[in-house]
């Protein structure tokens, strides 16, 4: 379930401080994309994309009907200073291995 995954996501680093997590824990809107938002635990985010034809309430924190919701999605690019983005699915999945060796620590 949620809470699992939530787990594992908080376990990917010590402490993350991924730049789209407004605060360690959370739900929180992609502001680039209407559909899109960013599950946040421990500083550590992943993106999950609404189901089709529905948009993310920033407030309510679920995915709800367009007109439920006022999207004014940014047309800027995301900062080239950002770390890549990880799907949470890929993250859900998981390799089966169960080593967690974190990709990328130098």
């Amino acid at each position: 379930g949620l809470v699992e995954f939530s787990q594992r996501l908080a376990g990917l680093s010590p402490r993350g401080d991924d730049p789209f997590c407004e605060a360690p824990d959370g739900l929180f809107w992609n502001q680039w994309h209407c559909e899109q938002f960013f599950l946040c635990a421990n500083g550590n985010g992943c993106l999950m994309t609404c189901d089709a034809g529905t948009h993310f309430h920033p407030t309510l924190k679920v995915c709800v009907w367009p007109f439920q919701t006022s999207c004014q999605p940014r047309t800027d690019s995301y900062p080239p200073s950002w770390p890549p983005l990880r799907l949470c699915s890929e993250i859900q999945g998981g390799s089966g291995s169960g080593s967690g060796s974190g990709h990328g620590s130098q």
